[in-house]
């Protein structure tokens, strides 16, 4: 029986050189299995050169579909809402043209999931902002209402927060900034129950 030498036994470090190329080789090959890329022999997909599709052929068959998904049309009434963008607090501008001689409803985040009818009742003709105090900082929002207090003519505040306890920071916030701008404006308050009850404070 022929013996082998040694070093013919010998099994190769795991962080040699030659083992790593091949882990690198495999993982390549998962991939491009994984997302398309490079196709198995038996997959009949057209390939270019380097593995990729044919990007013209793809449109094609997509043009090609005898269903295509059509896009939903959705009703709006742009006589009681107006577009607006953003939303967000941290995001709208201080000084904005949708801002003047507005009723700017100040919501939290949670208020149009939580409040069934929540375009219906309280968000029509307004100019909405949104915000979460207990994310954010409320004396931000205080500072960032103030200057839109000073810088635009707002005609009303309606600020409608959650009932839990942290959510009330956004009526605290629109009294400070009140208080910082020396404004003068009309508020009112409504809090959303959990079970999607509102009730004006």
């Amino acid at each position: 029986m022929r013996q082998l030498h040694p070093q013919m036994c010998r099994r190769r470090p795991p962080n040699s050189k030659w083992q790593g190329k091949n882990n690198q080789r495999n993982l390549l090959r998962r991939f491009r299995r994984l997302f398309g890329t490079m196709p198995s022999r038996s997959n009949n997909h057209d390939r270019t050169r380097g593995g990729t599709f044919q990007r013209e052929r793809s449109h094609e068959h997509l043009k090609n579909k005898t269903n295509p998904m059509q896009p939903t049309s959705i009703q709006v009434n742009s006589t009681l809402q107006k577009p607006q963008w953003p939303v967000k607090l941290n995001l709208v501008p201080t000084k904005a043209p949708f801002f003047e001689n507005a009723n700017m409803l100040l919501a939290a985040d949670c208020a149009p999931i939580a409040l069934k009818n929540f375009h219906d009742s309280l968000m029509s003709g307004k100019r909405v902002v949104i915000g979460c105090p207990k994310f954010d900082d409320a004396r931000a929002y205080a500072q960032k209402l103030a200057e839109i207090f000073k810088q635009n003519n707002i005609a009303s505040v309606t600020v409608a927060h959650m009932e839990v306890p942290c959510c009330t920071g956004l009526k605290w916030a629109v009294n400070k900034a009140l208080e910082l701008s020396g404004k003068q404006i009309p508020v009112k308050e409504y809090e959303i129950k959990i079970g999607g009850e509102i009730v004006e404070l």
